[in-house]
């Protein structure tokens, strides 16, 4: 048994107890067969090993392993067979992981400037835009979240969000904001915009602004014009898709599309592929609108995700690396499993970034605003509760059913404002999105194993 991959890991003190202490003699783990030769991959530690003749007779044909000294040496150096001190020591790496994770600078803000929206998608899960409070954020309420930003964090780059809603409903708010932070030369910080739109409301001077600001835009597109026009429609019923790629091409194509994956586009691949191929755009990604599908969906999703995996692995063996980077959220997958290690939070949310509504009411995140029970703190008086509880709570060492999964480290246990809407529980997964998850991530589990050098320098390791 030999090493093929393992992430970097370091000291650290005890803050929160991963519980690893089960009966079975080693770190969670499977085994994957891929082309022929058997790999094991560690779940805690996100490391993968190819198996000789030793570590078959052990994982695969379950022999004990005191009769292979060599290999046990080689499991208890490498965290894959449990010792006290290996039990200890990940645990203070995940602790001290997790400290740092709390610990954290702000780095990112989304401003929620409009709660309000000029669509009626069938699947908002923002109550149409507005998030129980209907509005515009003030430049006022934008300049003291802007404030408490700068004076909580000491980050040199800092990332802020338009958000809605449609944002492109306060524009002004986004033009006086910015020329307020050139104005006082971004007060010494480098300052990366984006923002998150239905485009629909571009105009000439939008489209300059948003390139002379060189603001990242993520649009919502699901597909073809028929998937995308039964979901997202103006509220005369009239569809969006032929303003929406007008808009696109006109940004040259300078865009992060996003699809939603709903019952009326359950064909993944066909949705997508139309996305990067018939319309030829270089970034898209795509989500499950998780309160609307039901067990059946989710198999059609899931048979659909895997005949695009497929086809996304004929691109690589044909070396069509450009092709391949535009499948965003296959990448995003694929590169969690080549490099990060041990995780303790699925996200940002709370501790490297937060969302303000409209009246300056600070949230873990855009998909919480709303709801008071999440309330963290508020930028008309500076109040910021950077420990409150749920950070305990949303550690990963608290979901306990996502300790054997092979998505651990990939998922990160799942959004957790999805958690709380499919379940009541923000540690507690949809299991049937849970099942999906599984075996769409082992499918991509097997893809990383499958690339060569070649293949894994220009899609895992070239931006």
């Amino acid at each position: 048994m030999y090493l093929f991959y393992i992430s970097y890991i370091m000291r650290g003190k005890d803050f929160i107890m991963l519980n690893l202490d089960t009966d079975s003699k080693f770190f969670p783990f499977i085994v994957k067969n891929v082309n022929g030769i058997n790999y094991l991959y560690t779940i805690i530690t996100n490391a993968i090993f190819q198996l000789d003749f030793e570590g078959e007779s052990v994982f695969i044909k379950h022999e004990d392993i005191e009769k292979y000294p060599k290999l046990k040496g080689f499991c208890e150096d490498n965290f894959i067979l449990k010792t006290d001190d290996n039990i200890k020591y990940i645990k203070e790496i995940y602790n001290k992981s997790f400290e740092n994770k709390i610990k954290s600078d702000l780095k990112g803000m989304t401003l929620m400037i409009s709660q309000k929206c000029n669509l009626k998608c069938r699947y908002c899960y923002g109550e149409g835009g507005e998030y129980q409070n209907k509005g515009e954020m003030t430049l006022d309420t934008a300049i003291k979240a802007l404030n408490f930003m700068l004076n909580i964090t000491k980050r040199k780059d800092l990332y802020i969000c338009f958000f809605g809603g449609e944002p492109l409903m306060n524009y002004d708010l986004i033009k006086g904001f910015i020329e307020y932070m050139e104005k006082n030369s971004n007060f010494g910080r480098e300052i990366h915009y984006s923002m998150t739109t239905n485009l629909t409301l571009l105009n000439e001077n939008i489209k300059r602004f948003i390139s002379d600001k060189n603001i990242s835009l993520t649009v919502s597109l699901d597909g073809d014009k028929i998937s995308n026009d039964s979901n997202r429609y103006f509220e005369n019923g009239n569809g969006v898709y032929d303003i929406v790629v007008k808009n696109i091409n006109e940004l040259n194509k300078k865009v992060l599309v996003r699809a939603t994956i709903s019952p009326n586009n359950l064909d993944i691949k066909n949705s997508i592929r139309h996305l990067t191929n018939t319309l030829d755009i270089p970034n898209v990604a795509w989500a499950e609108a998780d309160n609307l599908l039901n067990d059946s969906d989710y198999e059609k999703i899931t048979n659909s995700y895997l005949e695009l995996i497929d086809y996304i692995e004929s691109l690589v063996r044909k070396h069509k690396y450009v092709d391949v980077r535009k499948y965003y959220m296959y990448l995003n997958v694929l590169r969690k499993f080549s490099s990060d290690g041990i995780r303790t939070k699925g996200c940002g949310a709370g501790n490297n970034m937060v969302a303000v509504d409209i009246d300056g009411k600070l949230y873990p995140c855009h998909r919480f605003v709303g709801l008071a029970d999440f309330i963290i703190g508020d930028v008309n008086n500076n109040k910021y509760d950077s420990k409150k509880n749920y950070l305990t709570d949303w550690d990963l060492a608290n979901f306990s059913e996502c300790l054997t999964c092979i998505a651990r480290n990939s998922c990160g246990g799942g959004c957790v404002n999805q958690n709380y809407y499919s379940t009541g529980s923000i540690r507690k997964h949809s299991e049937t999105n849970c099942k999906y998850i599984r075996k769409v991530h082992e499918r991509i589990l097997e893809s990383y194993i499958s690339l060569d050098d070649e293949a894994k320098k220009a899609l895992i390791f070239e931006n």
